[in-house]
């Protein structure tokens, strides 16, 4: 689904990844993607930016009509599945924008 006017939420979550688990990562993210749009529905869109200045340095971008609710027991399933240790060294700092105009 494309962002539009009533995406409310922006979910940005901050990743530094080990240089041997980039491919790992990148490839995991777009199987999260596709779970989020078949059991989340105010997911509207899930987008991964690698930076291009910095090795292994990545966000991940949602934007929703929501903040969120509780997670389907297979998304659950998934990231219990898929920890940050997998990817990094450190956990990935997650936050979440409230649009403000």
């Amino acid at each position: 689904m494309a962002a539009g006017a009533s995406d409310t939420h922006l979910r940005q979550i901050e990743w530094t990844v080990r240089p041997g688990a980039v491919t790992a990562f990148e490839s995991t993210r777009a199987e999260l993607f596709s779970l989020l749009q078949r059991h989340t529905r105010e997911v509207r869109a899930s987008v991964i930016y690698r930076s291009a200045g910095i090795a292994g340095r990545y966000r991940v971008v949602h934007r929703s009509t929501a903040a969120g609710g509780e997670m389907p027991a297979e998304l659950r399933a998934w990231m219990l599945s898929h920890p940050p240790s997998n990817y990094a060294d450190t956990p990935p700092v997650n936050e979440l924008f409230m649009r403000a105009l």
